[in-house]
């Protein structure tokens, strides 16, 4: 009699990863190193310090808010805001688009930034026709152009623009005052 063979299933392969937590210390360290430098260096720094934010890191220098952290590390805020929101809002392949057409857009009045720099820049030729530009084929002060173009263009918001109706039909003219109980 003869025995039927199995195959073996195919080895199964476990891949163990390992996460190194840095300790804030070092992150801190990284990024005093990176900031100020261009490029992805502003991407990078802005990546840790969404990490120190996100995992509360700045509580093992002894920092009770992130605020505090960035205080008492001689962090400019303002810095490591815009850093911090470039790397929420853009891949790190998206640096090289160039650091400063990003911040544009993140600090512009484009209401999706990473969309807009992935379908492009919209704009409207003399025939009224929407066209989309490559942001990396618009020179960096024509963006700014658009940029501010389109925040003098912005609409008011619905709500705005009930509060400036409602604001506007009660000029001056015609209040009148009510005779008082005398």
């Amino acid at each position: 009699m003869m025995m039927e063979q199995t195959k073996d299933p195919a080895p199964q392969i476990q891949l163990e990863v390992v996460v190194q937590k840095r300790s804030a210390s070092e992150l801190t360290r990284e990024v005093h190193a990176l900031l100020g430098r261009p490029g992805e260096r502003a991407y990078d720094s802005g990546q840790m310090l969404l990490e120190i934010r996100e995992a509360q890191l700045y509580k093992e220098l002894g920092y009770d808010t992130m605020e505090q952290y960035l205080d008492g590390e001689k962090i400019k805020r303002s810095t490591a805001y815009s850093n911090m929101k470039l790397a929420e809002t853009f891949s790190r392949k998206d640096v090289a688009v160039g650091i400063s057409k990003l911040r544009l857009l993140v600090q512009g009045s484009v209401a999706n930034p990473a969309a807009t720099l992935e379908q492009g820049w919209p704009v409207v030729l003399p025939n009224g026709k929407t066209v989309y530009r490559s942001i990396t084929s618009i020179p960096y002060r024509e963006l700014v152009d658009y940029v501010k173009q389109r925040k003098e263009t912005k609409p008011a918001s619905p709500l705005m623009e009930a509060a400036t109706a409602l604001a506007g039909a009660f000029t001056t003219d015609e209040v009148t005052e009510t005779p008082s109980a005398a």
